[in-house]
């Protein structure tokens, strides 16, 4: 179907994109057709599928409700319909054409605004007498470029556009299939089980970077024809080419979706309007990977040469084998008439060579995105660049050799080193603006201070001028500059680090007034030793394994970063523990606010998250967390009350980047990502190296939203690793509740091995993954993800999944409960995803459907009052008694208790054992009140009772330790009652 269509919507009109007509054939939809070329009477080719000889009626509809809502109207010029059998193309390419469900992953009406597919082509190749079709699709844009992102899609393929291969059908001789695959999230291709009309299989735009599912559904269909086909001797851009139209909704989406620099620059990288660009199709190839190319193009009257690497030697153009495409970025305005030449530099090691066959297409978009050819210097064999000959430039306009650089007819002025026009009229000498070292603009920063170019010379501290390290520091009054060291020197005037000390105790505040004062004079091994107090400082181990202690607990010692009290620089972390790597680091005994996390904007983060050099950078430089940021060190954190910190992107109580870090007995609260540029990992946030938590509470932490909705961990975060290996995490004896995020509000994961043992997750809010959820649902990052859960209570999260998964996630379940009735699905995958790889071991669980399970029960755990979060077991709970002592699997062994550690005939399920006792009543009188606390608080004192009833009242959490947590949670249930 042939259907010409035009409305009153212009697709870079935001809230006035498109108008949506709905077709049905008989009075069942067909498909959807978005208007998106506005008032232009446009040509939308459609497949309608297969239909029996006979009469049928056709009806169209103009959905406002799926349009934008500006459209008002369509207008319906043409229509013509076409038998296929009729057409040259082979008739299996309709026959098995796919069907697109549209994107619903950001807003159930996405496809009316963003992302849309304008054109489906088709290739046929043959294999052993087997017919191979390949489907693929032209998407209007890739919502997962952006920034840096958009500006590498216009070097290496001169679009902005999605390309990307959708679904592959073989046929033998008799016409049968005999596979069907798809590309599956993450690139991944997939054998296809979905369902069909027909012969037709359903897909659906998945991803953010337009991938596809074989599950799922949206409020839109789209039934392109598929009669396009690839161009030999071209790339896959050339059917742009011939549908130039696709370059304005191109450039109509991103001026929509408001990502042009906000002023035109194209000595930058960032994207400008499509039609300031000069695009390039050419034929060439490449003796090895690692040479360093760009192309460029200048202005007669102007001496820069504007490259498609923007001159940034960060940014590596592949110029690749065969026919490729890239795009140049020039001065808003620019005249085609005033371009002179086309250029190709290179630079490699002694052997390499690149060779030019021919430039293919050279063109430029008019104003009205019209595709604009460009004459260029025939090259009549092809041209082979090496280092005897590493540049070549192709000329553009003759007409504009007669004028010099400054624009005067046959004047002299030429361009020196420096792109600089002198000469003629203009006035200028030649290399004024290089400086003494030959760099141009380089304002002779690159001498030192001995007046050599690129010298290694330098000033110490005593400032004398020499590039010997040993004599640092020794021409002056030089020695220790600590008032407490043995050996301090009254007549120095520069600390030498020669400072001496007794007891390597360094003490807050009777020694130093502050706490960074001690750090600056401690070593590996030393002790800064701090008396109760409130601090107002950003503390910096300074890459020091030290130990940071206070001598009476967090309860009456605080450090507050960013305080009015202290003086603030800028904004920064509470504390900082970067390459502390000696051996282990400690901090012990303080509550931490205040601090902030700086980061990157949520554009800048999903560019880069793709290389693994850039966002490793990203991660080490740039990105830090709200109370404690530990980057490549070995940490122990105990005794920590982490609350009020803040962070941009991550971590806004702890993060911890590529460490080896335990945390002991630490409350991290009321810690919060923003919107805008939120991630995830508000209590805490691990990317990379081995975490241990034991005996923690992670409660009332927030992670805001960002443009993906992509923000997740409201309590944990395991983020990325770059590292090679594996993340790795192990939680035992902790509670995570009343945390928010809208993925995996509990624990969100997209890497690493999880262990959970002895955790009670409870009262997280979000909906995908209330209490965990290993990955994300727009399939922009898969890895492998294995969790194991032993005898946890996972209960009471709020949202539409309780526990969601990706297909490359396993998880294992042991004595555990895992009930949550507020949600409408236990376990699930993610959208996009269709696999629940669980299985389940003498465990609790409320659904029990589509995965394994062994001895495992579906019964109302009776919790004793659900209402007020008391998990305990009441005596005719199904759970007491029903768990299992030890239990290996594929020869791990998951659980071995002790008899000594359980009561009755087997453990139970779930993260409490059933007791007569009342946790919290330690003076056993059935009331929990503030003598139960006094009582509590002098066995924390003395650390011993004769009563065992009283000790294991006390021990409320159950992990053997009466601490400060237990003095929480009985307060809780005080103030609760």
């Amino acid at each position: 179907m042939d259907i010409t269509l035009s409305s009153d919507t212009s697709w870079e009109d935001q809230d006035n994109e498109s108008a949506i007509l709905s077709v049905f054939i008989n009075d069942i939809y067909n498909q959807d057709i978005v208007i998106y070329n506005g008032q232009i009477n446009h040509s939308y080719q459609q497949a309608i599928g297969y239909l029996e000889s006979g009469e049928y009626q056709i009806d169209f509809y103009f959905d406002y409700t799926k349009s934008s809502i500006g459209a008002s109207n369509i207008h319906i010029e043409t229509i013509n319909f076409t038998n296929t059998l009729l057409l040259d193309t082979d008739t299996d390419v309709f026959k098995y054409s796919p069907i697109l469900y549209g994107r619903n992953i950001f807003a159930w009406n996405e496809s009316n605004y963003t992302d849309i597919p304008l054109l489906l082509y088709h290739d046929i190749a043959y294999e052993n007498g087997i017919k191979i079709i390949t489907y693929g699709i032209i998407f209007s844009n890739e919502d997962s470029r952006v920034g840096i992102g958009l500006s590498d899609m216009m070097l290496s393929w001169g679009r902005t556009t999605d390309i990307e291969w959708i679904y592959q059908v073989s046929l033998n001789q008799e016409g049968e299939i005999v596979n069907e695959i798809f590309q599956g999230a993450s690139h991944i291709t997939t054998p296809f089980n979905g369902e069909k009309l027909g012969t037709h299989p359903y897909l659906i735009n998945a991803t953010a970077n337009c991938n596809f599912s074989d599950t799922g559904t949206s409020d839109y269909i789209f039934f392109l024809s598929a009669h396009h086909t690839l161009t030999s001797g071209h790339t896959r851009e050339y059917l742009m080419d011939q549908n130039p139209w696709s370059y304005k909704i191109m450039g109509q989406e991103l001026i929509n979706e408001n990502k042009y620099e906000n002023e035109q620059d194209p000595t930058h990288w960032e994207m400008s309007d499509v039609r300031n660009y000069l695009y390039m199709e050419y034929e060439g190839y490449q003796s090895e990977a690692n040479i360093l190319t760009k192309i460029s193009t200048n202005l007669y009257n102007d001496c820069y040469q504007y490259s498609n690497n923007h001159n940034n030697t960060e940014i590596i153009f592949n110029y690749g084998n065969g026919i490729n495409r890239t795009a140049i970025e020039l001065p808003e305005n620019f005249s085609p008439s005033d371009l002179q030449y086309l250029t190709l530099t290179t630079n490699g090691d002694n052997d390499y060579n690149i060779t030019l066959n021919q430039i293919i297409n050279l063109f430029y978009l008019s104003n009205d995105y019209d595709i604009m050819h460009l004459d260029i210097q025939n090259i009549n064999e092809p041209i082979i660049l090496d280092n005897s000959n590493p540049t070549i430039s192709l000329l553009i306009n003759e007409e504009t050799l007669i004028y010099d650089c400054n624009g005067d007819l046959y004047g002299t002025a030429i361009c020196d080193e420096c792109s600089i026009c002198y000469g003629g009229n203009t006035g200028l000498g030649p290399n004024q603006d290089m400086d003494d070292c030959g760099v141009c603009f380089g304002n002779n920063s690159d001498i030192d201070c001995a007046g050599e170019c690129f010298g290694n010379a330098y000033i110490d501290d005593c400032y004398v001028c020499d590039d010997n390290p040993d004599n640092d520091n020794q021409t002056c009054d030089a020695g220790c500059l600590d008032i407490n060291a043995e050996n301090y020197d009254a007549n120095a005037t520069i600390d030498n680090g020669s400072c001496i000390y007794s007891d390597r105790i360094f003490n807050v505040p009777e020694e130093y007034e502050k706490i960074g004062q001690a750090i600056l004079f401690a070593s590996n091994g030393d002790t800064v030793l701090v008396e109760p107090g409130t601090y107002y400082e950003e503390i910096d181990f300074m890459s020091k394994s030290i130990f940071l202690l206070s001598t009476d607990g967090p309860s009456v010692t605080s450090i507050i970063a960013n305080s009015e009290d202290g003086y603030i620089e800028e904004q920064n972390s509470v504390i900082t523990i970067r390459d502390a790597n000696q051996s282990f680091a400690y901090l012990d005994g303080f509550t931490l606010q205040g601090g902030y996390g700086k980061g990157v904007d949520f554009e800048y983060f999903i560019s880069v998250a793709s290389d693994p050099e850039m966002f490793n950078d990203m991660m080490y430089n740039y990105i830090s967390s709200g109370g404690v940021s530990i980057i490549n060190s070995s940490v122990t954190l105990s005794n920590l009350i982490i609350k009020n910190n803040s962070a941009r992107n991550f971590g806004a109580g702890i993060g911890i980047v590529d460490s080896y870090t335990e945390l002991n007995n630490i409350i991290l609260e009321e810690n919060n990502i923003p919107d805008t540029d939120a991630l995830g990992g508000s209590g805490i946030a691990i990317n990379g190296g081995a975490t241990s938590i034991n005996n923690c509470t992670i409660r009332d932490n927030s992670v805001g939203l960002n443009a993906y909705q992509l923000n997740g961990g409201g309590g944990i975060l395991c983020g990325f690793n770059f590292a090679g290996n594996p993340l790795e995490l192990i939680i035992t004896n902790s509670q995570i509740y009343n945390n928010s995020a809208n993925i995996g509000a509990g624990i969100g994961a997209l890497s690493g091995n999880i262990q959970l043992n002895h955790v009670l997750m409870y009262a997280n809010h979000g909906d995908y993954g209330s209490a965990i959820s290993l990955g994300e649902p727009l399939g922009l990052v898969v890895d492998n993800i294995n969790m194991s859960i032993i005898n946890s209570t996972i209960t009471d999260n709020q949202g539409v999944i309780s526990f969601g998964l990706i297909d490359n996630s396993n998880v294992i379940i042991a004595n555990s409960i895992l009930w949550n009735e507020q949600s409408e699905y236990e376990f699930s995958p993610l959208p996009n995803n269709s696999i629940i790889n669980v299985e389940s071991y003498y465990s609790d669980i409320r659904i029990l459907n589509d995965f394994e399970s062994t001895s495992s029960i579906s019964l109302d755990p009776l919790f004793i009052d659900i209402n007020n979060y008391n998990f305990n077991l009441t005596e005719t709970s199904p759970c007491i008694d029903s768990g299992i002592d030890f239990l290996t699997i594929n020869n791990n062994t998951l659980i071995d208790i002790d008899l000594s550690e359980y009561s009755g005939i087997m453990p139970d399920m779930g993260y409490f054992e059933y007791s007569q006792i009342l946790y919290g009543d330690v003076n056993q009188n059935l009331l929990i009140d503030i003598v139960d606390l006094i009582l509590m608080i002098n066995i924390i004192l003395n650390q011993n009772t004769s009563n065992t009833y009283s000790f294991e009242a006390a021990d409320t959490n159950q992990d053997d330790v009466i601490d400060i947590i237990d003095v929480v949670s009985v307060i809780n249930i005080i103030l609760d009652n």
